[in-house]
Order: structure tokens, then C-alpha cells, then sequence
């Protein structure tokens, strides 16, 4: 992703002094397995199972079987090639692969066969022919698993850059006990040293500690374990205001600011001693406090209670709404490091690069912009829905991935994901000649609404820049407007093609009106002073709709008023018969339901039905009528064939007299 975009808060990175290190992983829980190849080193396939199923892409490979593995092991070297253009974004980016199983009476799936074959999906049916058994196609999703780099280490030789540590050379490591105060440090064997430079990664935790102020930094994942004062372990991200770090000689460290954000720079983890025992030497000193190895990082769940904090289930993520309320606001935080000096791979030095905290406050754009809902709707959407948590980078994958399908239809817009600001909304806004679609992270968070409406959400702020008419008083088009384009132009463009045409507009729809449901009954109401643009909505329902279904657009967002039923002429041919002429054709039941019909003074209508398809249009009528009397006839409720909108109040009377 490109750094903010013009228009955009930016806040005045600082210098910082002082000694900063990072470590990086991904978010693991995991019960203790060993890596099966060179690939896994950095992966953990129960985190993306979780990953998976809570960013909407079900199933997950392993809820076919246990035995098939998240990671997408079967791939070959080409598709393993193409994770590394998601490096920036973190380590778990969903794969559709594709099994063949085996299925009972009951639709349960009883076996799977991978078929590394050209020929899958015929060698499938084979499978089904020769066995005369239920075996089929069936698509699940694993992931492709890449990391970035980082970090200095303490070692028998002193402290060393962490991505100068290679696999067989030796780091200080002790093993948990429990107890701050009786580490038992010694040289330790690297079993695993990975990583790579560069890259921005999401989710990471800044730490500033020190006994009398923040003179050391460290940068890590959510996921790293660290010491706290007492010998128990507990994840970064799980750090509260008062907790205290370890040193090496088990003396407590206070933490004078937790953060979390995004880090720009190079990331790097290690593992010491075997992966099969962790009572072995997992921990490690990391910028003079203690924290755990990347196998420990892995396998967190499984340590011992006695190892972890007593409240390791109970802590909430930094982030979280309940973070806020049981441990307090972290810090707003942004600052670039700055590393002068040091020969690489001979000491420790600090990384550069550039650490940039969230913050909860909207980050709205600057000047002039037209948004997907006002900023009373965008909080109660932030109110009534659910967050995908944070540290899941699947909504980011699935965000870029929209940028990139939508961006291939309009290569004149820019399109930015917002992923710290946590109101849900899209901004659409002119900066400097370009035209920009800001999507927040909190409604690509949002459980709510799924990829196809989603696909949606971000095309209304595509038509925001459509030039039809009506315009809002930027110069963009109106809301309601935007929303029919974003389905009767981008997706007819996207899903233009049975299966897709058939079966995603609807899904979208569904999607749209579950994101407007969250809107509180106060704010749904059309603006009486801006209607077209701050439509009821209902009015953005309606639109939605007609956009599906290529129908005009409504009047309510600008649409042409809609031809209504008017009574043209009423002729009392004698006193039993009188014949009414309209200006459209109305349906033979409405027609012919003579409640639709009052005559002044009252009289009854008997019988009604309309004459013949063609102009002009006739409904006659059977009544009692008194000849040489005047009369009234006024119609109600008739239906007009094709898209109408009913009587027209002001041409819905006609008088007439009875011959004599």
C-alpha cells in the first residue's frame, strides 16, 4: 500500500533516541506439532484455520480433514511464488484449493483425495463412476504463508543483529520456570533463523520501557511472548498499563507506553532447542527483557497454566473494545528510527524505519468528500455490528483484492485502505488532480456485510465520481444515485456472466441491506433540507434494488417522476353504463374491482372491466344512475401495467351527467 493519501490526517513523525529492536510473527494458537518442511517455518495452520473462518472464507481445508493441511502444501513452487507480492500485508492470505471427498447419505464428508493431476476434475468423476459412490469437486480454502524481517539477540559473544543469527550458531536462552528471579542462562543452538527485509507489517506492538523512563523500544508482533515481573508469560498484545518486563537478571521493568500500529521497516524471528519440548531453552533476551522464541510464539496455548499468566484466557487484545474498558486507552504514538552506524551482522543496531500507531479517533478526510453513510450512521454501524479482530489481516487481503478488481475498471481512481480507522465508511475525494476512494478498516472489519457487498460499498464511492445527474453541491453525484450506479454499472461489469449474474447481485443486496439494518431507526430518515443526498434508507434500499434489477432510478434520488393513472373523461352512456377513458392501461383485476371506484352522490358500482389493450383505454362501468342527474366519479388504488406508480391525486376526478 502506498503511504496516506493526499488529503488524509498525517501526523509529524518525531525522532526518537534511544536503542529500538523488533521481533515479528504472526498471531499462533496452536497445539504443539513439528514444522513439516522448510516452507512451514513461519506458519502456524490451527491460527489459520481461526483466520479463515472469521474473515469469511469457509471451510477452511481442515474442516474437510485433519490430514489436509491448511497450508497449501500441495501447491506447487509457482503459486508458493506469488505469496511474496503479499508480503506487506502479513502471513496468512487465503488460497482456494480444490479436494475431491467422498460423502454420506446425509452430506457429511466421510473421505478426501488430493489429485495433483492436470485432469482433477475429470479424475474425479472417474472416482465416482468406478466406485459408484457419492465423490465430487469440493472448494476449500488454505493459506499461502510469508513474513518479513528484524531484531537483536543476546548470545555468549555479546548481543548480535537477530538476522545475523543463522540456523547452528548460538544464542543466551533459559527455560521457563515460572519464577523471574532463577533463569539459568546458557548458550543455546538456533534451530530456525528466518526473514526478510523490508515491507510494512499491520498489528504491531511498540513497547517504550526502562526502571526510570522509556530509554529502550521494542517493536513486535501481538503474538510474542514476553516476561512479566514474576516469571509468567503473556502475549504483547496482551500487555495492561502496569504490567511490568523482565530483565535478565529477573528484575522488573516498567512499561511506560504500549502501542499498536503499523511498522515499515525489516522484521526477523528465531527458535532455539527442539521444537518437541517446551521446558527446553524457549526463552530468549530481546532488547534487555525476556521474551520467548518463535516456538514458544507457536505453541503459547500449550505451555503449561503455571507458565502463562493466571488470566492468559481472559486478557482481551489490545484494541478491543474491552481493552479500553479493563486496561486502558494505549498510546498515540508515531515516530521514525533513525540507525547511523554499526556494521551489519558485528553489533546490534537499531532498525530503520517508521512505527505509526492507530488511533480510534475517524480519521474523515480533509476538505471536501461525499461518504457512504453520514457520521451519525457510520456510528451506529460502529455501535450495532462486529469487528473481525484486528490482528486478522484477512479483510485487508479481501480490501486489496477489491481495489485491484475494481481499479481494472476505473484506472483513474486511487484507491487507500484506512485500516486504523475504525468507523465504518468509504470517502470519496479529489486531491490534487486524482481522484481517491478511502476505504476504513472498520467496514472491512465489518462481519456484517460480506465480499460481494463489500465490492459494493467501495463502487459507491467509485460513482461518486460518475458526473450523471443530480450532483451534490461538490460537484458529485448524490448518494442514492451512486448506490444504483455501483450495481447497475460496476456490477453488471464485475458478475456480467452466468453463474455470477444470477447469483451475486442478490448475495450483494443482502450484504447492503444488512449494513443499512444496522442503522438506528433516528438516523434513517431522509434529510428534509437535502433530501437527494441524504436520503431515508429506505430510498437507498429502493435504489439498491433497482440497480439489481435494471430498473429506473428512483424518484427519491433523482429519478423522473413516474407516469401515474389519470381519468381523462367519464361518459354516462345511459342510466346503467358509464365509461371512463385513462391514460394508461390499467390491469384487468384492478379494473375490475369496483371498489376502486366512488360516485358523488353516492350510488353503486356493480360491475367493472376494462374494454380492450389498446388507446384509447376504457373501463366500464355497471351502475345505478338517476337520468338528467349530475355526478362525480373519482378513481382509487388502480394498478397500471409496467413500472407506474399508482393515481394521480390531482387528475383522479371527473364529473359527468346522466342523459335523460
Amino acid at each position: 500500500m502506498p503511504g496516506p493519501p493526499p488529503g488524509r490526517p498525517r501526523q509529524n513523525p518525531l525522532g526518537r533516541a534511544g536503542r529500538q529492536h523488533h521481533l515479528s510473527g504472526a498471531a499462533h494458537e496452536m497445539p504443539l506439532r513439528k514444522q513439516r518442511s522448510s516452507t512451514m517455518n513461519d506458519y502456524n495452520p490451527d491460527e489459520c484455520s481461526k483466520k479463515l473462518k472469521d474473515g469469511g472464507f469457509i471451510p477452511p481445508c481442515d474442516d474437510i480433514s485433519q490430514q489436509l493441511p491448511l497450508h497449501c502444501d500441495n501447491y506447487g513452487e509457482l503459486v508458493h511464488e506469488t505469496c511474496k507480492r503479499h508480503k506487506d500485508i502479513g502471513p496468512y492470505y487465503p488460497i482456494q484449493m480444490t479436494a475431491c471427498v467422498l460423502r454420506d447419505e446425509h452430506d457429511q464428508i466421510l473421505e478426501y483425495r488430493y489429485i495433483d493431476d492436470p485432469h482433477m476434475f475429470q479424475k474425479c468423476q472417474e472416482l465416482h463412476n468406478q466406485t459408484k459412490q457419492d465423490w465430487e469437486p469440493y472448494l476449500c480454502f488454505c493459506c499461502c504463508a510469508c513474513l518479513a524481517y528484524g531484531t537483536p539477540v543476546e548470545t555468549p559473544m555479546g548481543a548480535r543483529a537477530i538476522e545475523s543469527v543463522r540456523t547452528g550458531d548460538q544464542v543466551l536462552a533459559a527455560a521457563p520456570n515460572g519464577a523471574s528471579g532463577d533463569l539459568s542462562w546458557k548458550p543455546a543452538e538456533v534451530t530456525f533463523s528466518g526473514g526478510a527485509e523490508g515491507g510494512t507489517s499491520q498489528n504491531m506492538v511498540y513497547l517504550g520501557y526502562g526502571r526510570t523512563g522509556p530509554d529502550q523500544d521494542l517493536i513486535c508482533s501481538t503474538d510474542q511472548v514476553l516476561m512479566v515481573d514474576g516469571g509468567k508469560l503473556v502475549r504483547a498484545g496482551q500487555l495492561h498499563h502496569g504490567d511490568q518486563l523482565v530483565d535478565k537478571d529477573g528484575n522488573p521493568v516498567t512499561i511506560h507506553t504500549i502501542a499498536i500500529g503499523a511498522y515499515t521497516g525489516g522484521v526477523h524471528h528465531i527458535g532455539t532447542a527442539t521444537v518437541d519440548d517446551l521446558a527446553a531453552e524457549h526463552l530468549v533476551i530481546v532488547g534487555g527483557v525476556v521474551g520467548g522464541d518463535y516456538y514458544m510464539q507457536l505453541n503459547y496455548d500449550s505451555l503449561p497454566n503455571g507458565y502463562r499468566v493466571d488470566d492468559a484466557e481472559e486478557r482481551p487484545q489490545l484494541w478491543s473494545a474491552d481493552y479500553t474498558s479493563r486496561a486502558g486507552e494505549p498510546h498515540p504514538l508515531n515516530m521514525i528510527f533513525e540507525a547511523p552506524g554499526g556494521a551489519k551482522g558485528t553489533t546490534p543496531r537499531s532498525a530503520t524505519g517508521q512505527f505509526t500507531a492507530y488511533s480510534r479517533e475517524p480519521s474523515r478526510p480533509e476538505g471536501i468528500s461525499a461518504d457512504l453513510l453520514t457520521p451519525a450512521q457510520a456510528a451506529d454501524v460502529l455501535a450495532n455490528g462486529h469487528q473481525i479482530n484486528m490482528s486478522n489481516p484477512i479483510p485487508h487481503y479481501v480490501a486489496e483484492n477489491i481495489f485491484k478488481l475494481l481499479g481494472g475498471f476505473h484506472p483513474d481512481i486511487d484507491f487507500y485502505l484506512d485500516w486504523a480507522d475504525p468507523t465504518p465508511n468509504v470517502y470519496a475525494l479529489s486531491q490534487y488532480g486524482r481522484k481517491i476512494v478511502i476505504v476504513t478498516g472498520g467496514l472491512a472489519r465489518l462481519k456484517e456485510i460480506g465480499y460481494h457487498g463489500l465490492i459494493m460499498a467501495i463502487a459507491h464511492g467509485v460513482e461518486r465520481f460518475s458526473g450523471q445527474k443530480p450532483l451534490d453541491a461538490d460537484g458529485f453525484s448524490v448518494t442514492g444515485l451512486a448506490d444504483y450506479l455501483a450495481f447497475a454499472v460496476d456490477g453488471q461489469s464485475i458478475w456480467w456472466h452466468p453463474p455470477e449474474a444470477t447469483v451475486c447481485p442478490p448475495v450483494a443486496y443482502k450484504d447492503m441491506s444488512a449494513l443499512f439494518g444496522l442503522i438506528t431507526p433516528a438516523n434513517s430518515h431522509a434529510d428534509p433540507d437535502d433530501p437527494l443526498d441524504r436520503p431515508s434508507v429506505q430510498c437507498r434500499l429502493d435504489c439498491v434494488g433497482a440497480g439489481v434489477a435494471g430498473a429506473s432510478l428512483p424518484e427519491c434520488a433523482g429519478g423522473s417522476p413516474k407516469i401515474k393513472v389519470s381519468l381523462e373523461d367519464a361518459v354516462a352512456q345511459d342510466a346503467k353504463t358509464l365509461v371512463l377513458t385513462t391514460n394508461l392501461l390499467v390491469t384487468k383485476d384492478s379494473a375490475a374491482d369496483t371498489s376502486h371506484y366512488v360516485l358523488t352522490p353516492p350510488a353503486p358500482v356493480h360491475r367493472a372491466h376494462r374494454d380492450s389493450d389498446s388507446m384509447p383505454y376504457h373501463i366500464h362501468l355497471a351502475a345505478d344512475l338517476v337520468p338528467g342527474h349530475e355526478y362525480r366519479i373519482k378513481i382509487r388504488d388502480l394498478v397500471a401495467d409496467g413500472d407506474h406508480a399508482g393515481v394521480d391525486p390531482d387528475h383522479d376526478t371527473r364529473p359527468f351527467t346522466v342523459p335523460t
